[in-house]
């Protein structure tokens, strides 16, 4: 075992190497970041590392992101999509929806790309790279990385101004979630134990347990919970797929221009999560990804809310209500 510089990145990595006993290969072990890389070159073309083929990728960690940015925009947003539509119609609500996703999708990006321009960013990360501790100064540039807030991004980009600004709004975002969750949650029990008590009192239920787990300090710790509710939404995704499939009646709905401002709120508020990209990137082991995971995952909710939204609208017509599940009766 021996630590080498890699010639096809600036890390520093550690290789080991092994002879197999039923071919002539040599498996080399890269561990990079924190992840195991195994790399495959034959014998006669061992020295030659920049032609390496990478033979295993690390899904654990890239599946584990992936299942955090859904879960961080995914919520219960496929639950009142559909009637989002139908405050605007089939058409209108499709060709409103581009656009929106577009900005939603072009904002998140752009605040990661704005936060790796600030100086602190930049030199945190090139010194772990050029450094011979590579594993603990790319530890300590993860930290450092991992701190930057919103606040410090909006005063790096537009001044002290906009970093007050941008804080306020972000407290008002995340009291919006917490306060709709909580209502949400709330009611869901009420009506699941049919108790005859007031529904505010079953707010305080969830209490112990939220307060648990806002004592977490990096978002990569809540990864089981994400898997979790990934698939407690995947499982009320199907659910309401075969209700609508069942139950399908088209049932065609032109609604006045007048309610476009309200589809308009509502389907920004389903396709907004700007508020929790800088915690969950800040997170992530292997930030170089962040693009093309958050791409696939944000590609992933787009068209299962869509999807939902189309089908909930086209069965329940003018009768949609605010949430799909009060449509699907003795369920």
């Amino acid at each position: 075992d021996r630590r080498t510089q890699c010639s096809v990145c600036p890390h520093q990595v550690g290789v080991s190497t092994s002879r197999r006993q039923t071919a002539p290969d040599l498996l080399l072990r890269y561990d990079i970041d924190d992840e195991t890389v195994m790399i495959e070159a034959t014998t006669t073309h061992a020295h030659h590392a920049t032609h390496h083929t990478v033979a295993s990728f690390p899904w654990k960690s890239v599946l584990a992101d992936y299942s955090t940015f859904l879960n961080a925009f995914l919520g219960l947003n496929f639950l009142f999509i559909s009637y989002a539509f139908s405050l605007a119609g089939l058409v209108r609500g499709l060709v409103m929806t581009v656009p929106v996703i577009f900005v939603c999708l072009k904002s998140c990006l752009m605040l990661v790309d704005v936060k790796r321009e600030m100086p602190g960013v930049m030199a945190s990360m090139d010194a772990a790279s050029a450094s011979p501790d590579a594993e603990g100064s790319a530890q300590a540039a993860d930290d450092e990385h991992s701190k930057i807030a919103y606040g410090d991004a909006a005063r790096f980009a537009a001044g002290e101004e906009a970093e007050t600004l941008v804080n306020m709004l972000l407290i008002l975002c995340h009291f919006g979630y917490c306060t709709g969750y909580l209502i949400f949650m709330a009611q869901t029990l009420h009506d699941v134990v049919q108790s005859e008590r007031h529904v505010w009192s079953f707010v305080l239920y969830p209490l112990p347990f939220l307060i648990t787990l806002s004592l977490f300090r990096s978002v990569r710790s809540l990864t089981p919970f994400s898997t979790a509710a990934n698939a407690a939404f995947v499982l009320g995704f199907i659910s309401i797929v075969v209700y609508i499939s069942m139950n399908f009646e088209y049932n065609p709905y032109d609604p006045p221009l007048s309610r476009m401002p309200l589809f308009l709120g509502q389907i920004v508020a389903v396709f907004d999560g700007i508020g929790l990209v800088l915690p969950v990137e800040g997170a992530m082991r292997n930030k170089a990804r962040f693009p093309g995971i958050f791409t696939s995952a944000f590609g992933t909710i787009c068209v299962a809310v869509v999807f939902i939204g189309v089908i909930g609208f086209m069965t329940f017509g003018i009768s949609t209500s605010s949430i799909i599940l009060l449509n699907m009766q003795n369920t």
